[in-house]
């Protein structure tokens, strides 16, 4: 992040862990770097520009390094499909996950909204965005759509407790892929190939998702984007 700032940062971090006998043996980490960099008073794209720079100076491509991923989320995405919607969310939190994912994201159909998420959600995103209610979660995802526009999805995993009754406090974890072929949320269409991993946390009440934690590294995301540039 270069030299010290003296600046005082805050930032959400998930871990998602396989353990075995008391023991850590492999783990998935995403945290906000996007938050990050802002708190520290940085410019989001110089930053990537920069890591981009001395990723190229030193023989690397966070690109090449993500391909594999990339492909296999896209592979996954076209045979993961979930059409149908659990009645009781709680007590089907894989398949109501994977809905959710499918239908969001691998066919981007808004209407469903409504359905899968209450009125009042509050959804806490990457890089300090905290939307409440979903008019601002439906302009965030078209802004997602309109950025990538053949974004795919995939679940890789999901993990759940309850909370206070009936309620089911339920955890993700995905990847994405796409192409920056869109303007806005990313900056200028680039053409480049980005690959998401990503984890949300969903507080699921009364069969809709009440509230949103979502963590992934939108810093990676431009720092993707500006190697592609460098190489194009």
């Amino acid at each position: 992040m270069g030299p010290p700032t003296g600046k005082r940062a805050r930032i959400r971090t998930i871990a998602d862990c396989l353990c075995k006998e008391n023991r850590i043996i492999e783990e998935w980490l995403v945290r906000d770097n996007g938050a990050l960099v802002q708190q520290l008073g940085l410019d989001i794209v110089e930053t990537a520009q920069k890591q981009a720079l001395d990723d190229k100076n030193t023989g690397k491509s966070l690109i090449q390094t993500l391909a594999s991923s990339r492909q296999h989320t896209i592979d996954q995405s076209t045979i993961a499909s979930e059409p149908t919607c659990p009645d009781l969310p709680e007590e089907n939190p894989e398949q109501f996950s994977k809905y959710v994912f499918d239908t969001l994201y691998n066919r981007k159909s808004l209407d469903t909204l409504p359905k899968l998420f209450d009125f009042r959600v509050g959804a806490n995103l990457p890089s300090g965005r905290d939307l409440y209610g979903t008019l601002e979660y439906k302009e965030y995802l078209k802004a997602l759509y309109a950025a990538l526009p053949d974004l795919t999805a995939s679940v890789d995993y999901v993990g759940s407790v309850p909370y206070l009754g009936d309620a089911k406090d339920v955890a993700v974890r995905w990847s994405m892929a796409g192409t920056h072929t869109g303007n806005g949320l990313f900056g200028s269409a680039s053409g480049a190939p980005v690959f998401i991993l990503g984890v949300t946390h969903w507080r699921i009440i009364n069969g809709r998702v009440r509230d949103e934690w979502t963590v992934f590294d939108e810093l990676s995301v431009h720092r993707q984007i500006e190697t592609y540039k460098l190489t194009s």
